[in-house]
């Protein structure tokens, strides 16, 4: 291979020539812009004749070896080019591998694929805690009348009351709980299923909703669980897509458990 009639040069060609006609043809050949088959090897072969030739001492080796393959007779010589050390590391040698060696992309799948049987199994148990929650919003609320013993205020959520009666406490705005007096009497609505805490109703007919719960301000967090499983669902066929929303999956199931029965912890 002539590396002047690689770069469509003459020997004659000064270092800036070569420079600048090598950048001309890697922007053409480069694969990241180039697309056809041979472009990956046009380009090596440019970077090959771009390293002998812009360095001086590499150049008049290869000259005189030129010059010695054109005399009547020669034998034909092949110049030995040391592998070029290009600055994109794709398209630098690579040092023989190992037997049995995986890269680190190629455990990081084996290690995906591996753990998609145990996720496919918790996507399930998602959907089951989603169809429940689903289950118990649709049921009849289960209603309880309350004697109202006193109220508290959280001192460090100010915005926060706390209604206390019959044994039990509901968590409400500090707003709502004003209009819940000590000795009156109160209806409180459950979920059916979960015991969440739906609303509270006094005589007076003034309804309030527990903000702290599952189907309150939180009612985002078991919409987008059931998202994440749905799509791990959808990608089930793509190793990486699934193993993402698996994963996200689950995450979120710890979360909404809290949520679940973040009415229950006592006030502080």
């Amino acid at each position: 291979m002539d590396y002047y009639q690689l770069l469509g040069l003459n020997q004659s060609a000064t270092p800036e020539q070569i420079r600048r006609t090598f950048r001309r043809l890697a922007h053409q050949w480069h694969p990241d812009k180039n697309s056809s088959p041979e472009a990956a090897d046009t380009f090596r072969d440019l970077n090959e004749a771009y390293e002998v030739l812009i360095d001086p001492q590499r150049r008049v080796l290869y000259d005189a070896l030129l010059l010695q393959a054109s005399q009547p007779g020669a034998a034909s010589t092949e110049f030995v080019s040391p592998q070029p050390q290009h600055r994109d590391p794709r398209y630098r040698p690579r040092a023989p591998r190992p037997p049995g060696y995986k890269s680190r992309n190629q455990r990081r799948f084996e290690a995906m694929v591996d753990a998609l049987p145990y996720l496919r199994v918790a996507v399930y148990v998602v959907l089951g805690f989603c169809l429940l929650l689903a289950i118990d919003l649709a049921l009849p609320d289960v209603l309880r009348t309350m004697t109202i013993s006193r109220q508290y205020i959280n001192g460090r959520q100010m915005r926060e009351s706390v209604i206390f009666g019959d044994g039990n406490f509901l968590k409400l705005h500090r707003s709502d709980a004003g209009q819940f007096r000590p000795g009156e009497q109160a209806t409180a609505a459950y979920s059916r299923l979960c015991r969440v805490p739906l609303w509270l109703e006094n005589s007076r007919g003034y309804r309030a909703r527990p903000p702290v719960t599952i189907y309150g301000n939180f009612l985002a967090a078991p919409l987008l669980l059931l998202a994440m499983a749905l799509g791990a669902l959808w990608k089930r066929h793509q190793v990486e897509p699934a193993f993402n929303f698996s994963v996200v999956s689950v995450l979120l199931l710890m979360l909404n458990v809290l949520f679940l029965f973040v009415h229950h912890l006592p006030p502080v």
